[in-house]
């Protein structure tokens, strides 16, 4: 009386093929966002913008500033300031010529004044319009920041989604194997490797026109 050995599951279940198996994946692969573009995300430079865009009296303005706004200004000016009192004070060499209350050398401190202090506000407006430009280069920085964050975890949603999936397909295709296992009375460890190897071959045979479109597209 002869045997018959009884026929291996499919490799896909519910009699699914591989074309069905890539048709699944690719609606898949629908479901998830479209990644994030970075076409015309270059944030300029804003100081190498301000220093191509300054003048000369822009750049003179800068010069003065940081000359005035500097301890060797203030030291030597006060250096200035002690020498002039000190000679028309003590009278030693010649005679004064700026008396006290030294009003000559009031009238030439607020010259320095009335000349120092627009050019410290251009130095100053041109900082404060270099400091707008950063604050706008941040801001949009900011936004494109919290767009990819925001793609990032929609993406993660869609493979958590996915995994959830899989793994209710496998549980149920494992109850499925595992009751045919019990009916057939096999053992389960052979029974998953041969599933397995049909599994793979099933795979190698569907990429195999893939790999051989491009061949033949060269031809």
């Amino acid at each position: 009386m002869s045997t018959s050995t009884p026929s291996r599951p499919p490799a896909f279940p519910s009699g699914e093929t591989p074309a069905d198996a890539s048709r699944s994946i690719a609606d898949w692969r629908r479901r998830f966002p479209a990644p994030m573009s970075h076409a015309g995300h270059d944030v300029p430079d804003v100081n190498a913008l301000f220093d191509e865009r300054m003048t000369l009296g822009q750049r003179a303005a800068d010069a003065v500033a940081r000359r005035l706004g500097s301890w060797r200004f203030l030291i030597i000016q006060s250096g200035v300031l002690a020498v002039w009192i000190a000679v028309n004070i003590a009278e030693v060499v010649f005679k004064p010529f700026d008396p006290y209350p030294f009003i000559l050398l009031n009238l030439v401190l607020s010259f320095q004044a009335a000349y120092a202090a627009p050019v410290l506000l251009m130095s100053a407006n041109r900082q404060a319009e270099k400091d707008r430009l950063a604050a706008h280069n941040a801001s949009i920085v900011g936004q494109r920041a919290e767009e990819e964050n925001r793609a990032i975890l929609h993406h993660l949603e869609a493979q958590d989604e996915l995994m959830i999936t899989l793994l209710r397909s496998l549980k149920a295709l494992e109850g499925k194997i595992l009751e045919t296992v019990a009916e057939r009375d096999e053992d389960p460890i052979t029974h998953h490797q041969d599933v397995l190897q049909q599994a793979l071959r099933a795979d190698e045979q569907a990429m195999r026109p893939t790999n051989n479109a491009p061949r033949a597209s060269q031809e």
